[in-house]
């Protein structure tokens, strides 16, 4: 399973990162994201012009814009908390089961009602489908992953993979 990345968000990671901590560890968790083998970086050579077609469409700016540039090029689900992205986590506009993988890559611990969200994906999720979710440790939004997992097994998916690094985690959950 690739998770798609778009370069910008390593940008935001890095100021964020300055900001709320210092600019060595900042360094670190870029570092270790662009060297992981668990992520598809999607550079600014291969994205532009799809950003400028999505930002034209939607009126969507910046960051956004690449995340749902990204998801339209790869055919991959994007969901987020900010209803002018793409839709809302909570009540997503698609058929039952017509995903084989959705991405939550730093958009859950954004999220008021999380329970909620998960039960979407999970009818989003065809059978035998695939949710990732991802964060930044020092966000401090993000419930313990062991809550993530309770609710989530919960609804009937179970972990199935982690990537675990002293600064991020990504976990793979099967429906």
């Amino acid at each position: 399973m690739e998770v798609f990345i778009p370069f910008a968000a390593f940008v935001e990671v890095a100021g964020v990162l300055t900001r709320l901590a210092s600019s060595s560890l900042a360094r670190e968790v870029v570092v270790s994201l662009r060297t992981s083998e668990n992520y598809h970086i999607v550079y600014e050579e291969e994205i532009r012009d799809h950003a400028i077609k999505i930002a034209l469409e939607v009126g969507s700016s910046g960051f956004d814009t690449y995340f749902i540039a990204v998801a339209k090029m790869f055919n991959a689900m994007l969901i987020a908390d900010d209803e002018p992205m793409v839709g809302s986590a909570l009540d997503l506009a698609f058929k039952d089961r017509v995903f084989d993988v959705v991405y939550m890559i730093a958009v859950f611990g954004e999220l008021l009602n999380k329970e909620k969200a998960l039960l979407e994906v999970r009818r989003v999720l065809k059978n035998n489908g695939i949710l990732a979710i991802g964060w930044i440790l020092f966000d401090s939004d993000y419930p313990r992953i062991r809550t993530v997992i309770v609710w989530y097994g919960k609804i009937g998916p179970k972990l199935v993979d982690k990537h675990d690094h002293v600064l991020h985690h990504l976990f793979v959950f099967r429906k």
